[in-house]
């Protein structure tokens, strides 16, 4: 057949079926009406501030590694203090936290295996040190202070504290437990502990040692202050997790720096030991 007599049926011929250019500009408009709004939306979120749940004893440490962090990064952080056990149980409610710092290791685990959180996230962020505090006391050696039947001694409620659980094991290191049950005050939280001690609730008690050193600008007195010695309880082991939820990738980089060794300097000189990095 010569090119003269050829004849493209028109039904099968592409040239035929391919759409004009003014048909095509519907499709395109809407994958680029699509495309904007998807860019709109993640500009939408990156401009909100990120929102971290943090144990209140970790307030002071964490405000330090806040700024520090603004200084390599546009990130607006807004973190929200509280005991570990009412930031769990507003997480469980739906309030949309992008990262847990806890005050135990134990919320961190419950969210992990209720999956509401990342575990390749979780890591050891601090271990807490523990402090007698009894301010204006004199320095009285703290076991005869504790033994002292007239003094009322507070405590973070040890069924919910990190902190308040070493509270009870040092005293019954100390073989005290059992003389001073009766004359003990439980707060809610370790916040609530300091803020009885202050309105002289009870003349003294057990506080984490990271929220003395705030309390005086890192020079806490030796008079009104007794660290209590590590072996007398199990190590207050902190836990960071990264939460399931649109700002994950966010807080995972937020999470990156405390465990870098920038982050981790700051921690350390707020008085807490400090492990590996992110796992």
């Amino acid at each position: 057949m010569s090119a003269t007599n050829f004849r493209c049926p028109t039904s099968r011929c592409p040239s035929a079926a391919r759409p004009s250019s003014r048909a095509r500009w519907p499709s395109i408009a809407r994958c680029l009406s699509i495309l904007l709004l998807c860019v709109a939306s993640g500009a939408s979120r990156a401009a909100e501030p990120l929102r971290i749940a943090v144990t209140a004893s970790f307030e002071s440490t964490f405000e330090a590694l806040r700024t520090a962090y603004a200084k390599q990064s546009s990130e607006r952080i807004d973190p929200t203090y509280g005991s570990s056990s009412a930031l769990y149980l507003q997480i469980v409610a739906g309030t949309p936290y992008a990262a847990l710092f806890s005050a135990d290791s134990d919320r961190t685990e419950k969210l992990v295996g209720e999956s509401r959180a990342k575990a390749t996230s979780r890591f050891v962020y601090a271990i807490g040190r523990l402090a007698l505090w009894t301010p204006g006391a004199g320095a009285p050696p703290p076991l005869a202070w504790l033994a002292d039947s007239a003094h009322r001694v507070a405590i973070a409620d040890a069924g919910t504290s990190s902190y308040g659980l070493a509270a009870k094991q040092a005293l019954m290191s100390m073989k005290l437990w059992d003389s001073v049950q009766s004359r003990i005050v439980i707060s809610n939280g370790d916040a609530e502990v300091m803020q009885a001690i202050e309105a002289k609730s009870a003349p003294g008690g057990f506080v984490p040692y990271g929220m003395l050193l705030a309390q005086y600008k890192g020079k806490p007195p030796t008079d009104d202050v007794w660290v209590v010695p590590q072996n007398m309880y199990e190590p207050i082991v902190q836990e960071a997790v990264v939460l399931d939820g649109p700002d994950a990738l966010r807080a995972q980089e937020f999470l990156t720096f405390v465990a870098s060794d920038a982050g981790r300097a700051i921690i350390s000189a707020d008085g807490y030991a400090v492990l590996a990095s992110v796992h």
